[in-house]
């Protein structure tokens, strides 16, 4: 999509949405404003599928799928996998993909652009970004501190540690690799409810994260993804002759430099590292196929477990054991450093679009929400704080981003208009999508994402919420409930992650309702005088021209009227 669209005018006060047959031509856009906000676009299509593939790979896809592979069955669920995949990943992520890109806003501009009554769907999109970049980055320190411990031959994860001739019995009872990661890396606790003091290596850690967080969103998004210039082969061969030349002149010659590589020439010897240790780093879970996980799978090793116990234990089996590791945390820095820009950008670019005055300080904006960040993620690097990301894991971003997508699906499809939809992409694209993408979206998504927000409400009400813990004294692994303090926590984040949604219309309703009314004599319906110069859309009216069906009317109609006797 490379369109050169103009960003749409915004205030602080009200954004409505465009009106059914306006003209939404640059021309247009640029009347609308005298002073339009900028907005950075991509120098190619390969900056733009580099940046999505940067966001969407992360550190999921090496300790999530695999276990969850493994547990369900192995190749039928893979056909599972991929049906799902294609009748309804592809369909909600291309749906995403084009709002943004069409509307060229962050998250709350876009559904306040589509109706202000939906803009509680961007905020609560920034909620839920907000929680888990608190916990992914604590992830990212804990694979620093592995990366800083690989650079010792043997590995202290190899070997049990012994006191006098005496082997540590935690670790003979279990493993290195555990012993490792719950002792040395985490000193856990046996259960949530002991807190225990903060651990100064990890605190160190995630100071060091954060602060490369912050470095990178300095430059945007944009920065992160200069990397795609150097997929070119011309470039690779010339990269590693200048990497191999670096101990002779200690400089990178920029001459060698095409000029269509708009990396600046200060960034090209780091992106030519970043280029090689994504491409070859990614070959170590690959080449750990050969290694026999299976006693580690069937004990139950899930989440952060399969990444710092499972592949340390089997790396541990390489020769060269201390290169392979290095890589591959590296690897994992990697993963997790592309998304938590993506995370970071997806939190601070709506409020910037939302907020003007903050958009006047980028740099500031930038580094407050990362010391917020560093602050409240403290809260992970207590000894129990690996109990604390696995509920963050589990259930702050769960529930909320399937209702979030649910509210995604049917404005889009319903309230919009999945033709007029459709309409919009042609305009970008210069050809129509499929019109298989309108049934998609508006029964086959949206039927999916609904069941799936049943089975997973009526799961959490079923089964009584656990985490795995680790007994010191028995050197195992064992599933403990959560308290009642921690299911409250629990049920806060889900709450908070999702209150926006009802908030925002409610507030969008109150505003409407303060404004001026115009009784229509012909038809006997009110409509909403608009008494500034932003246009506005009100759902309730039902003479719009916006091509909604009698059934689309009655059903807005009825939601409104609930919402009205409701309130």
């Amino acid at each position: 999509i490379t369109a050169a669209k103009q960003p749409l005018p915004a205030d602080d006060d009200q954004t409505g949405a465009v009106e059914p047959g306006a003209d939404r031509s640059p021309e247009a856009s640029q009347q609308a404003s005298s002073e339009p906000p900028s907005r950075a676009g991509w120098n190619s299509k390969v900056e733009y599928f580099l940046a999505q593939v940067g966001f969407s790979v992360g550190l999921g896809n090496v300790w999530r799928f695999p276990y969850l592979c493994h547990q369900n069955g192995g190749g039928a669920f893979l056909l599972l996998y991929v049906l799902l995949m294609l009748v309804v990943g592809i369909p909600l992520f291309f749906l995403e993909l084009a709002a943004g890109q069409d509307i060229r806003q962050g998250s709350i501009g876009v559904w306040k652009y589509i109706s202000p009554k939906l803009a509680g769907i961007g905020y609560s999109s920034c909620v839920v970004c907000f929680f888990v970049a608190l916990y992914y980055n604590v992830i990212l320190a804990w694979s620093l501190f592995y990366l800083g411990n690989s650079f010792q031959s043997p590995l202290p994860w190899q070997q049990c540690p012994e006191q006098g001739n005496i082997t540590e019995r935690e670790c003979e009872e279990s493993s290195p690799t555990s012993y490792f990661w719950y002792r040395r890396a985490l000193n856990i606790t046996d259960s949530i409810d002991e807190v225990g003091s903060f651990n100064p290596y990890i605190v160190g850690c995630l100071l060091a994260a954060w602060i490369i967080v912050c470095l990178g969103m300095f430059k945007g998004i944009k920065s992160s993804v200069k990397v795609g210039d150097l997929q070119n082969p011309i470039i690779q061969v010339r990269n590693v002759k200048e990497l191999l030349q670096l101990h002779q002149d200690g400089h990178v010659n920029s001459s060698l430099m095409p000029t269509f590589n708009h990396s600046d020439p200060d960034s090209l010897g780091l992106d030519g590292y970043r280029s090689w240790f994504n491409q070859h780093g990614g070959s170590v879970p690959v080449n750990l196929t050969a290694c026999d996980l299976e006693k580690e799978m069937q004990t139950g090793v899930e989440g952060t477990g399969l990444a710092f116990i499972a592949f340390t234990e089997a790396m541990t089996l390489l020769p060269g054991s201390p290169f392979w590791s290095a890589l591959f945390f590296l690897m994992l820095l990697n993963l997790g450093l592309s998304t938590m820009f993506g995370t970071m950008e997806g939190i601070l670019a709506p409020l910037r679009d939302r907020f003007r005055s903050l958009a006047k300080h980028k740099t500031k904006l930038t580094v407050v929400s990362c010391l917020v960040g560093f602050l409240i993620g403290l809260l992970f690097t207590q000894r129990c704080g690996n109990y604390f990301v696995t509920m963050f894991d589990d259930y702050s971003a769960t529930l909320p981003l399937i209702i979030v997508v649910v509210f995604e699906t049917f404005s889009v499809s319903w309230l919009y208009g999945a033709d007029r939809f459709l309409d919009d992409i042609e305009a970008m694209l210069g050809w129509r999508p499929s019109v298989i993408y309108k049934y998609l979206w508006k029964y086959v998504c949206l039927l999916a994402m609904l069941g799936l927000l049943a089975a997973t409400t009526i799961r959490m009400f079923m089964e009584t919420p656990t985490y795995m813990s680790w007994n010191q004294e028995t050197a195992s692994e064992v599933h403990l409930p959560y308290p009642g303090w921690a299911l409250a926590v629990l049920a806060l984040l889900i709450v908070f992650a999702m209150l926006p949604v009802p908030v925002g219309f409610i507030y969008s309703v109150l505003q409407d309702r303060r404004k001026p009314t115009h009784r229509d004599t012909e038809t006997g319906h009110y409509s909403i005088v608009n008494t500034d110069e932003t246009p506005m859309t009100d759902l309730s009216v039902p003479d719009r021209r916006n091509g909604f069906t009698a059934a689309e009317h009655f059903l807005i109609n009825s939601l409104h009227t609930g919402s009205k006797t409701f309130l």
